[in-house]
């Protein structure tokens, strides 16, 4: 990321109210940053499906080990968790391979910006192994791991108090419940 780059993301992005899940530091990056990762790796290809997957598996284990990446909801849809704020810029692509990278548009300098996690940071460690366990794996096999039974997506979506007051639409999946079991599996 060229330093001009930098500076205009961090102009665009306002972080000033969002919070790490442990202390009142802001969070690092947008859902937008974490699917440029994955995105720009050009031995996966990723459909919108498995590229929510990828961000949210990565949004998980980062709880699990203190980095809140970014402070989005995250909600429990019928083919498992998903970032509104991503499925929706990516959904003109259907099921087909996205071939872009997500954008950010800052209109008072009327400039597009492709923002990127940072290199060498805990946050890029971090999602280099996301994508070394879990890129390979197809959209539906990522889709079967967030099914389980025990897991946040699970959960939420078939919680007898939700389930019975609503139509399963925009269901958030607690950031807490999330923690949680990621932290479980943390060796």
């Amino acid at each position: 990321m060229t330093m001009e780059t930098k500076q205009n993301t961090e102009k665009t992005i306002d972080r000033s109210n969002t919070k790490t899940i442990d202390d009142d530091k802001p969070a690092l990056y947008t859902p937008s940053h974490i699917a440029n990762y994955f995105l720009a790796k050009k031995n996966h290809d990723i459909d919108n499906l498995k590229l929510n997957k990828l961000v949210y598996i990565s949004y998980g284990w980062g709880t699990a080990i203190g980095i809140e990446l970014f402070d989005e909801p995250i909600q429990a849809w019928k083919l498992g968790p998903v970032i509104p704020s991503l499925y929706h810029e990516f959904k003109h692509f259907g099921s087909k391979i996205i071939t872009e990278m997500s954008k950010i548009y800052n209109l008072k300098e009327n400039e597009v910006i492709i923002p990127e996690v940072e290199k060498g940071t805990d946050s890029f460690t971090l999602l280099k192994k996301i994508a070394d366990n879990y890129g390979k794996i197809s959209s539906l096999d990522l889709v079967d791991i967030t099914h389980r039974e025990d897991t946040p997506w699970n959960k939420t979506y078939y919680d007898e108090k939700v389930y019975k007051h609503t139509n399963k639409f925009h269901l958030e999946i607690p950031k807490d419940v999330i923690k949680e079991y990621y932290s479980s599996y943390r060796k």
